[in-house]
């Protein structure tokens, strides 16, 4: 089930941002001054298929891959992970991944991402 985690960075120029993680996926939350969600990425499947789901007020949908930033080899270190290029938006099956692991979240926003999730879904 994602949680909230404590103190998440809020870096300067961008809007507020909550953060939720759990051992399969963390959902970052970004609002406005009048605490309307802005932005939304919910990055799902965590490890070597993890993808990026993103639903933006301003921009709609865009999915992305995600590299988790693992190097092989010898004296080598876990870099940052980073979005890769877009990958198709195949979503039919996330609004039940967010049911499972987002319905301890604040009924509001669990009710709002679901809306999102269930539109690009075509539900």
């Amino acid at each position: 089930m994602l949680k909230e985690t404590l103190n998440a960075q809020q870096p300067p120029g961008e809007p507020c941002r909550r953060c939720f993680t759990d051992r399969d996926s963390d959902l970052y939350v970004w609002y406005d001054n009048a605490e309307q969600v802005v932005q939304f990425q919910l990055c799902y499947d965590k490890g070597p298929e993890e993808k990026a789901f993103t639903w933006s007020r301003d921009h709609g949908v865009v999915q992305h891959g995600v590299d988790d930033g693992s190097q092989s080899g010898r004296f080598t270190f876990k870099g940052t992970p980073i979005l890769t290029g877009r990958e198709p938006v195949a979503v039919a099956s996330l609004p039940g991944y967010f049911r499972e692991h987002g319905c301890k979240l604040e009924h509001d926003l669990y009710a709002f991402v679901l809306a999102r999730l269930n539109e690009a879904a075509g539900k």
